[in-house]
């Protein structure tokens, strides 16, 4: 129709809301976190070997994750541990969700 032709009301197509808006409510995941504890080794004379394991890999649905925080702080493996150990990773997206994933370390 030209600019000009007035359209019957029934053939008028329009939006009269607010536009929708996309929430992300769904938390990041962690596609490797293990079940059962990880059970450190020791070398050939029985000391203990460093921790060694797969870090854990967080993803989300929104394609991105934000940032991981590892507790204890300045955690990194391989890593000697002298006692049982929970190593927390905490996965976050953009909107704030989360999801988190304990390795346990256990010493012989």
């Amino acid at each position: 129709l030209a600019p000009s032709h007035d359209s019957p009301s029934h053939l008028q197509v329009g939006w009269n809301s607010s536009v929708p808006q996309c929430i992300d409510a769904e938390p990041p995941s962690f596609v490797d976190c293990p079940e059962e504890p990880i059970q450190v080794q020791t070398d050939q004379i029985g000391q203990l070997a460093p921790a060694d394991y797969a870090v854990p890999m967080a993803v989300d649905n929104s394609g991105r994750v934000a940032w991981v925080r590892v507790e204890p702080e300045h955690f990194a493996h391989p890593r000697i541990i002298t006692a049982d150990t929970d190593v927390v990773y905490t996965a976050f997206d953009d909107t704030g969700n989360s999801a988190e994933c304990v390795v346990r370390l256990r010493i012989p």
